[in-house]
């Protein structure tokens, strides 16, 4: 049975749909992640699924419960629900201490409560700040604090909202690990948010990518890489060169060669993505066919990688190709280089359905 279940949810502010028709379930002990840019819909989810908004249409399960429905009396209130919900400026109670802030959502009845508290700090490397206030701490401890309190009381979900996004990219690295270790060590069922697509690549069992208050794709990370489902999830790894095309014989023709066409029938206009990074430049005497000169335009280092913008093609026809690539040295400008896309690698898609939404 799932641990948690929207289904056909919608919500608006005022007029304004913010959420769209979405369903989807998350399994025991699975963390999965809702990822997408701001305003897409991704934290009112979160918030319905916590309680903090009420529900307008659709309906929440937590643990086979039925907890709300949609222009129904049903809104069970937040702290009946059984779920964590860690915000993402972490909101610490500033006239509490840390073991007091960690304690807070344990029943003051609850004989093992100090004990718990102490033995959570201890695992975590955080004994010894039990004492001190949240003002006297840094943005890595207080995001470590705010995880505890919200994971003490055990709660059936735990609910992240942004959770790193506070921080610097070094301590955002190892905070986001340790917050994983927790997860799986403490098997919580999670739901994320997250903008950063290496965070959720990293963390997340499955990905819920989502655009204008829908679910474009719903699967693992590898699928969400190996088999991106619409253009605007294709998009998320970085630049992409992108042609028009039409299905002629299953193939496509396109300025880094022949693609093919997949399912689509003869005559279907079709859009052609490929990744920056997924082409590749073949080394002197390397031609496995279907390669394309391209002559260097311009470099853009970045750090261990290279952005190289490259013209294919003559005349009218000729194109910029971006490549993304590392560990081939810097070519010139004006030089030539000889490419060719990975095998799997072209997307194509029904060019009137990008043009649909």
């Amino acid at each position: 049975m799932p641990a948690l279940v929207l289904e056909k949810v919608s919500h608006r502010y005022d007029r304004d749909p913010v959420v769209r028709e979405v369903s989807f379930s998350v399994d025991p002990g699975e963390i999965a992640c809702l990822l997408g840019p701001s305003g897409c819909g991704k934290t009112t989810l979160l918030r319905l699924a916590a309680g903090l908004e009420r529900l307008q249409s659709g309906r929440v399960h937590v643990g086979g419960r039925l907890l709300a429905e949609g222009g129904q009396a049903r809104q069970t209130p937040p702290e009946a629900r059984g779920v964590g919900f860690m915000f993402q400026d972490y909101a610490l109670f500033p006239h509490l201490t840390v073991r007091e802030n960690v304690g807070f959502g344990l029943p003051r009845s609850d004989r093992s409560r100090h004990a718990r508290v102490l033995q959570a700090l201890r695992e975590t490397g955080l004994a010894d700040l039990a004492e001190r206030y949240p003002h006297t701490l840094s943005g890595g401890q207080q995001q470590r604090i705010a995880l505890l309190r919200a994971l003490a009381p055990r709660p059936g979900i735990m609910l992240l909202d942004e959770p790193f996004s506070g921080l610097d990219e070094h301590l955002r690295q190892q905070i986001r690990l340790e917050t994983l270790s927790l997860l799986r060590g403490s098997d919580t069922t999670t739901l994320m948010v997250s903008h950063d697509l290496e965070e959720a690549m990293i963390l997340a069992d499955r990905i819920l990518v989502l655009e204008g208050g829908r679910v474009l794709q719903n699967a693992s990370p590898t699928e969400i890489y190996e088999r991106p489902g619409e253009p605007y999830v294709t998009r998320l790894f970085g630049p992409v060169n992108e042609f028009a095309g039409e299905v002629r014989a299953g193939k496509v023709e396109t300025p880094l060669g022949t693609v093919a066409a997949g399912a689509f029938e003869d005559g279907c206009p079709v859009l052609v993505l490929v990744r920056a990074s997924d082409l590749r430049v073949l080394g002197n005497g390397e031609d496995p066919g279907g390669s394309v000169a391209g002559r260097v335009r311009s470099i853009q280092p970045l750090g261990p990688t290279a952005e190289i913008a490259l013209m294919v093609g003559e005349g009218a026809a000729q194109r910029e190709i971006r490549l993304r690539t590392a560990g081939i040295g810097r070519p010139r400008v004006m030089s030539e280089l000889r490419l060719a896309v990975r095998e799997g690698c072209a997307f194509v898609y029904p060019r009137e359905a990008e043009k649909a939404r």
